[in-house]
């Protein structure tokens, strides 16, 4: 195993692979009408029938490794699924979705997924699941939602990829514009977009998940679910206020996706809190009986010591607009070390950024139940979250061209910032060994490997390599929601997430 191999590499021994760029993968063809039926996808057709291929390596680029995998066995991202019999429907519409199946998928999906991806109204979309012509983003929609229920389902898993690919082919015949003229978007199509980047996070394609998660940023900002609380609009848009907080909700889940690639890969956050005119979404549950309640506006939220809305999804998007302002400070710094303007201004933000981190952690702790023993997924990612992102953070800085007077002390302190953050992750992480793997956070691997990764980076220090060591023992009891049979330990070999084992 990873462990094993530790010793080997702390000695040096690294090859460096070429590895081809393999071909995308190819999407069933574009439907042509702007509106159509359940029945009218043809690749729906054998769909309850037929076997889907797993994704292999092949399917997706990964970044060439540092280290010869030679001496690790193949990995599969998901099993051969077993043989199937036909599923028949008594409709005389021969590639209908029974709707047993429907309604057993849409239930699946708001047990297992709709905690973890707020963004749906279950009462609004019951209301026009069933009929039986639907917009394209409808669609869309329901097959990003079944791909998702069916990936955490025994019963259902051989065809998540099916709805997948079938979403994916809708989605690409969603045009925005009709001979030359703008066609109207509605927010089941960036919803569609963030639940298709989920499914391809959980599938360990994280080049397609951040390019889809990308289309729904840029969506939403297209419709404008950036200023809808801004001067001049109403609290109720559209005349709807279910509606206005659905587009709300859309618009945070996509902000957040955003900023965790973007923080994940170090690139430059696509938009600034400042542009933003639209409060964070109210708890779950008055949206869901139809009377949402008014939130506070990010900036405000960051230092607001009594929130007026408690909610842990809420915790994360204040937690990722903290690192996005704080990257977006780092990357200043570091473009004006380049034209030699060394005006820095680091102690002072150094100081807030402190201060901040504690407060939210603080919050956390006094507004919130113990992650621990609460038996709340949510809860439990978005502490995990916190300490991932500060480890994230101090990664970036301690990498910064410090000047020769505050390199070396300032950079020894984030890194025990870093690794005491690191700790904590591991703490948190043993809880979910008692979580099914259908009740874990669908994005659960992004914190844990981000955490795995930094370790690696630093396991020439002692410490490191101890807390390393722990992870990987923890990692083998959490189950791959690839495969239930593996453990996130047969991620790291997968993903670039964890590029250099």
């Amino acid at each position: 195993m990873l462990e094993s191999q530790l010793s080997s590499q702390e000695q040096g021994n690294e090859a460096v692979l070429a590895e081809p760029v393999a071909p995308p993968v190819s999407l069933p063809p574009e439907t042509a009408t702007s509106q159509v039926t359940m029945d009218s996808v043809e690749s729906v057709a054998g769909l309850f029938s037929m076997r889907r291929d797993s994704i292999s390596d092949s399917d997706v680029f990964f970044p060439t490794p540092l280290v010869d995998f030679t001496g690790f066995p193949d990995l599969s991202l998901v099993p051969e699924p077993p043989i199937t019999p036909p599923t028949t429907c008594s409709s005389t519409q021969s590639f209908s979705i029974p709707e047993l199946t429907q309604s057993e998928l849409d239930q699946l999906y708001f047990d297992r997924i709709h905690a973890s991806i707020p963004i749906l109204h279950q009462r609004r979309y019951l209301s026009w699941s069933k009929a039986m012509t639907k917009t394209k983003s409808r669609i869309a929609l329901q097959y990003s939602m079944w791909a998702l229920a069916a990936m955490l389902s025994a019963q259902f898993k051989h065809l998540a990829e099916g709805f997948y690919q079938n979403a994916k082919q809708t989605l690409d015949g969603a045009n925005l514009t009709y001979m030359g003229q703008a066609v109207t978007v509605d927010v089941e199509l960036t919803q569609s977009w963030i639940l298709v980047a989920t499914y391809e996070s959980m599938r360990t394609c994280y080049n397609e998940a951040w390019e889809s998660a990308g289309r729904a940023f840029r969506l939403v900002q297209l419709m404008g679910f950036h200023e809808l609380d801004g001067p001049g609009t109403t609290t109720a848009i559209d005349n709807d206020a279910v509606l206005t907080e659905e587009k709300r909700k859309a618009f945070w889940m996509a902000y957040f996706l955003d900023y965790l690639f973007c923080m994940r890969n170090n690139l430059p956050v696509t938009i600034t809190e400042h542009a933003i005119c639209t409060r964070l979404p109210g708890p779950d549950a008055d949206f869901q009986s139809g009377q949402p309640v008014e939130a506070g506006y990010l900036s405000e939220s960051i230092v607001d010591r009594n929130p007026r809305v408690k909610s842990p999804f809420n915790e994360c998007v204040i937690l990722a607009a903290i690192c996005g302002r704080t990257l977006f400070h780092i990357q200043q710094c570091n473009t004006r070390s380049v034209n030699r303007d060394l005006d820095f201004s680091w102690p002072d933000w150094h100081g807030w950024l402190d201060n901040v981190l504690a407060l939210r952690l603080q919050i956390l702790s006094q507004n919130y139940p113990s992650p621990a023993s609460s038996y709340d997924s949510m809860l439990l990612f978005v502490n995990i979250m916190a300490n991932a992102f500060i480890v994230c953070l101090y990664r970036s800085i301690g990498s910064m061209d410090w000047p020769s007077t505050q390199s070396t002390s300032m950079q020894m302190e984030y890194r025990q910032c870093a690794l005491s953050s690191v700790e904590k992750v591991i703490t948190l992480s043993q809880a979910l060994t008692d979580f099914h793997f259908s009740k874990v956070h669908p994005l659960m691997p992004i914190p844990l490997l981000l955490s795995a990764e930094y370790l690696y980076s630093n396991h020439a220090s002692s410490a490191a390599s101890s807390l390393l060591r722990k992870l990987f023992k923890t990692f083998r009891h959490l189950k791959n929601v690839n495969n239930p049979e593996e453990s996130y330990n047969d991620l790291l070999n997968l993903t670039y997430v964890f590029p250099t084992i």
